[in-house]
C-alpha cells in the first residue's frame, strides 16, 4: 500500500504548527544518535504518498533503533513542560510516547515512522514528521531501485509509462505502483495515462516493492510540448500554479516588464494620434 498518515491527523487548534519541512527548519528527528535526512522526492515531486524524511542508515532486523527530538531545533519544546506529549507510531501496529523511545522491527520492511505532539486540550495529535525506515533481513540486502522510461512527452494522447528497467538484486519485484499527479494511480509494470491537455507538466512517482516488503521511488518529470501552442491561456495558469518559488519570480519579473512595454507603446501611439 501507499503510505498515508492514519493516525496522526493535524487538529484543528490554535497551536504552533510545524512540520519537518517548514521553511528553514532545522531537523529535530534522531535515530541512534543520527539526524534523519529530507526524503530525496519529497521536495521535487506533488505526490503526497511519500515520507518527509529518511533513516540516517538502513537497519537489519531485531536491531534496536532509538528515536529522539533535538529539543533545541523543536519549535513546539516548550510545549513539551506544559503537558504536551510526543507520540511515535512505528508503521508496524506498535507505538509509544515520550522525548526518547526504543523501538525493533522483528519482520523486513519498508517502514514510515509517525512523529505527532498531541496537546491535552486537543482531540487529535498534530503530526510533526514522517520517517521512512528500512529494515533488512541482512546486512548486503540490496534494496530495488524504481526506473521510469516513456518516449512522449506530448500531452495530445494517453502517455505510455515503463518500470520493466527497474532492479531488485537481493529479492524479485512484485508490486508497480503509480502516481500520476493528478490524483489518479495505476499498477502494472507498464501503464498508459492521459493527462489534461492543457497542463504545462506533470510529475509521475512509481513505487516497487520487493517480497520482502521493501520499496523504491522515483520519479518523472513530463513537461508537455504541445500545450503552450494548443491551450496558451491555460498552459500559462498551469506553469505559474505548478512552477517553484524562483521560477514564479522570473515569470513576474517578465511579465511585468511585457506590461510595462506594452504601457509605453500605448502611450506612444496615444500622443502620436492624439
Amino acid at each position: 500500500m501507499f503510505w498515508k498518515v492514519i493516525v496522526c491527523l493535524a487538529g484543528l487548534s490554535s497551536a504552533l504548527t510545524v512540520s519537518a519541512h517548514s521553511i528553514g527548519q532545522l531537523p529535530f528527528t534522531l535515530i541512534n544518535g543520527k539526524y534523519v535526512t529530507t526524503y530525496s522526492l519529497t521536495a521535487t515531486t506533488l505526490s503526497s504518498i511519500l515520507p518527509d524524511d529518511t533513516a540516517p542508515e538502513v537497519y537489519t532486523v531485531y536491531s534496536l533503533l532509538n528515536f529522539s527530538v533535538d529539543q533545541n531545533n523543536l519549535p513546539v519544546s516548550a510545549a513539551l513542560k506544559t503537558g504536551a506529549v510526543l507520540e511515535w507510531h512505528f508503521g508496524d501496529g506498535q507505538q509509544a510516547t515520550g522525548l526518547t523511545v526504543q523501538h525493533s522491527y522483528p519482520k523486513p520492511g519498508s517502514y514510515v515512522v509517525n512523529l505527532a505532539i498531541r496537546y491535552s486540550y486537543d482531540l487529535y495529535p498534530q503530526a510533526l514528521d514522517k520517517i521512512l525506515v528500512y529494515v533488512v533481513p541482512s546486512q548486503d540486502y540490496k534494496l530495488p531501485q524504481a526506473v521510469i522510461t516513456s518516449p512522449s512527452t506530448s500531452f495530445n494522447q494517453a502517455i505510455a509509462l515503463d518500470g520493466s528497467s527497474s532492479t531488485s538484486a537481493s529479492s524479485q519485484i512484485v508490486s508497480y505502483q503509480w502516481d500520476f499527479g493528478d490524483g489518479q494511480l495505476g499498477h502494472g509494470v507498464t501503464v498508459s495515462h492521459a493527462f489534461a491537455a492543457d497542463a504545462s507538466d506533470a510529475f509521475v512517482v512509481l513505487r516497487v516493492t520487493d517480497a520482502n516488503g521493501l520499496v523504491g521511488d522515483t520519479f518523472i518529470h513530463l513537461q508537455n510540448n504541445s500545450a503552450w501552442l494548443t491551450h496558451p491561456a491555460s498552459f500559462l495558469k498551469s506553469f505559474i500554479l505548478h512552477s517553484s518559488p524562483p521560477q514564479k519570480i522570473i515569470l513576474q519579473g517578465i511579465l511585468g516588464s511585457v506590461i510595462v512595454v506594452l504601457i509605453y507603446i500605448v502611450a506612444f501611439y496615444l500622443k502620436r494620434f492624439f
